[in-house]
């Protein structure tokens, strides 16, 4: 890379004859300017890889740090004495890389802010006020960099006022130069934060690095490990002992996709490209004051998920079943468990409880970043998908949780896309629609104003058809 400057030197000096003046004094001033043009190729090149690598999460030398700190320095010298409407750009660029060098370097930021106000003063022909109060309010703002952007924003902004107001005169940070600096800062993306994040202290030295690498290691290995042990507990034949074990395999087999996704998904993150809205209307049945039916929205890492269980009879016995259905099936979901598995396990745990309570589930997990939908059901009605105008029937047969261990979760699957509609309801809703269901959810979800618009309409349609014999509920969902 050195034989590059080398080279460039040596053609502009080969053309000193055609653009020099041949006199001692012109020679010294075009090799001067042939020196200053290298060193600032060098300065150049080595800041903007500096730059590059802030850009790209990783490591930046303290050598490119002052490379940095002096380009800034050179871009604010750019500025000179231009001013609008009495403010300088300079001077607001200034202070907007000192606060960014003070969330960034800490104490250290001091010398970036000194070689940044030393350009403008250069520039401007100002005084050396202007890099003593830059300087100051860079330091001062440090003390609250643990509060994060907003700490060192509103520091630099509070030192820079009375500043302002304690030295009179000109050559130093005014009041608006402040504000306007300030809100540039904040306005900053937090993405670019994050970057700056990575060369914080104990990011730069690879502590975190070397720590997550090696707990994301283990991570996986005790995946791997446990999708071993999984294999042990493959079904052989028949009966009671085959199907407890393989109710076992796939638990364990369950576990080992959690553990591997929250050594992907969760340290690396994902983004949406979905979003899903949900509304929600229940009613209680005639004469009775609390409903039997529960229903839950949950977001997770990158997964929304929402979930009806209608609890055996009505009332706050049946109330309590099918919250807690509704609640622990919620929380397997969160911790990574498909659908299928969380409600095959939530079965198995109310089994072991010995009660002589059941409860339907209907639940639905929307993937934010694939727009796949799940939808896992235990003795639910269907399930209806409004697309354009058309409607479509999601439906599998399958026994309530807490009846039979072998109870296994009918599990639909379908991709959703922007402005589609989903549909779930408790029995007590497709009973009182009767005939008239597929029609009344085409009508009352296509032109509701949004989704709990829309569950309250067609709650209250299924409320006027059937006088309310059952608990009902209604959820509607919408992509966008």
């Amino acid at each position: 890379e050195g034989m590059r400057y080398l080279y460039t030197a040596a053609v502009l000096t080969v053309l000193y004859p055609v653009f020099g003046t041949l006199t001692i004094q012109g020679a010294a001033g075009y090799f001067g300017g042939i020196c200053v043009s290298v060193a600032a190729a060098v300065l150049m090149r080595h800041a903007l890889g500096g730059i590059e690598s802030i850009l790209g999460r990783r490591e930046v030398t303290d050598e490119r740090i002052v490379t940095i700190a002096l380009l800034a320095g050179v871009a604010v010298m750019a500025f000179g004495k231009f001013e609008l409407f009495g403010i300088s750009p300079g001077a607001v660029a200034a202070a907007v890389f000192g606060m960014l060098a003070a969330y960034s370097k800490g104490i250290a930021a001091v010398s970036c802010a000194a070689a940044a106000a030393v350009g403008r003063v250069m520039g401007c022909g100002g005084d050396l006020v202007f890099v003593a109060v830059l300087c100051s309010c860079t330091l001062l703002c440090c003390c609250l960099r643990v509060f994060g952007k907003w700490g060192i924003g509103g520091g630099f902004t509070a030192a820079s006022i009375v500043f302002a107001v304690l030295i009179p005169g000109a050559g130093k940070l005014n009041i608006a130069e402040t504000l306007i600096a300030a809100a540039a800062f904040l306005a900053v993306p937090d993405d670019f934060f994050e970057k700056l994040d990575a060369n914080r202290p104990g990011y730069r030295d690879g502590k975190y690095e070397q720590r997550l690498s090696a707990v994301t290691y283990k991570l996986n290995s005790l995946a791997d490990v446990l999708g071993q042990m999984a294999k042990l507990f493959e079904p052989n034949g028949s009966g009671e002992q085959a199907a407890a074990d393989g109710f076992v395999n796939r638990q364990l087999a369950g576990v080992a996709n959690c553990i591997k996704k929250l050594a992907s998904d969760g340290v690396y993150g994902r983004g949406q490209k979905y979003r899903i809205s949900f509304g929600c209307a229940v009613s209680p049945k005639a004469g009775n004051s609390e409903t039997g039916d529960s229903c839950c929205v949950r977001e997770f890492d990158g997964l929304r998920m929402a979930a009806i269980s209608d609890g055996m009879g009505s009332g706050g016995p049946a109330r309590r079943e099918s919250l807690r259905t509704v609640e622990l099936f919620a929380a397997l979901t969160g911790v990574g468990f498909r659908p299928e598995e969380a409600a095959e396990c939530l079965n198995r745990l109310l089994l072991r409880e010995g009660e002589d309570m059941y409860a339907t589930l209907d639940a639905l997990v929307f993937d934010t970043v694939s727009g796949s939908v799940s939808l896992a059901k235990h003795g639910a009605p269907p399930s209806y998908i409004l697309r354009e105008g058309r409607l479509s029937t999601l439906y599998a047969e399958a026994l309530p949780v807490g009846i039979l261990p072998q109870a296994r979760p009918a599990v639909c699957t379908a991709r959703l896309r922007k402005g589609d509609i989903v549909v779930m309801m408790s029995d007590g809703v497709a009973d009182a629609l009767g005939k008239e269901l597929v029609a009344a959810v085409t009508d009352r979800t296509r032109n509701a104003g949004s989704p709990k618009a829309a569950a309250e309409e067609l709650l209250a349609f299924a409320d006027e058809k059937g006088g309310r014999t059952d608990d009902m509920t209604v959820i509607v969902a919408k992509v966008e």
